[in-house]
């Protein structure tokens, strides 16, 4: 349960009421002797046997039982109004400790004002922004979800300016209840700072964000379509772009990289994807032309995408080649300009994983490091890697 200022009452409410009545029969029947050969009932014991009887579990069972879950139904006299309800069936999820990720963590809030009502206690609306990065956040003391806050939110990211002095997390006049709320609304940019954690922790949760960053591109690449892939490389804007030709695939066995010079190690359980890539057109921003397979196919890690499903646009009229580039050699190439909303995503993209490598201290080719590799020699040819 919640409880928040201007929280106020909804039918969620009056479910929760329901389901914990409920409960609580089931509870005071355990001593009563004719309810004994009853299967709807709370377990009498703490332990079955050898094992622990757990009462969360024996809560969803009940509660899932096939009358409650979609409420009690009237025989003919209300169908209408039944039919035209909003909730029709109740799911129940059962949360277990153990699956629960890193939960002895604790975190030092910097960044609030002092004095009465101002501490994290009294902050109720909290947004983890990944243009704020790792170990900020964003919070304020009452959720508005008036139009005007929500524009607010839909401001594009300054790279220029620091994250307090962002224009998305400025001050609102223009809030439906300024007037109510005044200062005490605005929003708070805080640092989190971790007092209890152990180096080998601290990778836990680096390599489970890398994780969490595979699995999303996994998804998301389609053979045809077109990706940026990070680099270091001080000619580009930071990225690489590249054509997926196969469906993204786990590693079952450690293998050397196609593609990669010098040599490199994937090893089992990391998900790559088979690419080609594209080199920038001489003269043309944002404009590139296809490599020949044998020359440009390589093998990229998921963890190394940054956007994928980028939109290219061929030669026409409307989108013709700079005067400044050898225009008829780039025409027999098949040069393709990326569209200007994609190139600022990917950029914005690249300041986020900055700012996550520099939480963490940890370099672009950190992946490789983390499986064992020495990182030195490799720093230096990073941008051989991906040629």
């Amino acid at each position: 349960m919640i409880g928040a200022p201007g929280h106020g009452k909804d039918i969620v409410d009056a479910i929760n009421a329901c389901d914990k009545r409920y409960l609580k029969e089931k509870m005071c029947m355990i001593g009563t002797p004719e309810a004994e050969d009853s299967k709807k009932r709370m377990d009498a014991h703490a332990m079955i046997g050898n094992k622990r009887s757990s009462w969360a579990v024996s809560c969803k069972i009940l509660l899932e039982d096939n009358v409650r879950e979609q409420g009690v139904k009237s025989f003919l006299k209300s169908n209408k109004r039944e039919a035209k309800q909003k909730m029709d069936k109740r799911v129940y999820h059962l949360q277990d400790a153990k699956d629960v990720l890193m939960v002895g963590i604790k975190k030092k809030v910097i960044g609030l004002e002092t004095g009465k009502y101002m501490g994290i206690s009294s902050m109720y609306n909290f947004r983890c922004d990944p243009d704020l990065g790792i170990g900020k956040a964003a919070c304020r003391r009452i959720p508005c979800a008036c139009m005007t806050c929500l524009e607010l939110l839909e401001t594009p990211w300054d790279n220029k300016l620091d994250d307090q002095s962002q224009p998305r997390y400025g001050i609102n006049e223009r809030c439906l209840y300024y007037r109510n709320f005044k200062d005490y609304n605005n929003w708070r940019v805080v640092n989190l700072i971790t007092t209890n954690i152990a180096t080998e922790d601290e990778e836990k949760i680096y390599n489970t964000i890398l994780h969490g960053i595979e699995a999303r591109m996994n998804e998301r690449i389609l053979i045809g379509t077109f990706g940026a892939m990070r680099t270091d490389d001080e000619a580009t804007q930071g990225y690489y772009l590249v054509k997926w030709i196969t469906e993204p695939y786990t590693i079952q066995e450690d293998i050397l990289m196609k593609g990669v010079e010098p040599p490199q190690t994937a090893f089992a359980g990391e998900i790559i994807c088979d690419a080609l890539f594209w080199n920038p057109v001489p003269g043309a921003v944002d404009w590139y032309t296809s490599m020949r397979k044998k020359e440009g196919m390589v093998m990229i890690r998921l963890k190394q995408v940054l956007v994928t499903g980028l939109t290219m646009m061929e030669i026409s009229e409307r989108n013709m080649l700079p005067r400044t580039c050898n225009r008829k050699e780039a025409t027999n190439k098949g040069a393709m300009k990326i569209d200007d909303e994609d190139v600022k995503e990917i950029i914005e993209e690249v300041h986020r994983r900055d700012k996550f490598d520099k939480e963490f201290d940890i370099g672009l080719i950190s992946e490789c490091e983390e499986d064992g590799s020495n990182s030195e020699d490799e720093e230096e040819s990073s941008d051989e890697d991906s040629d």
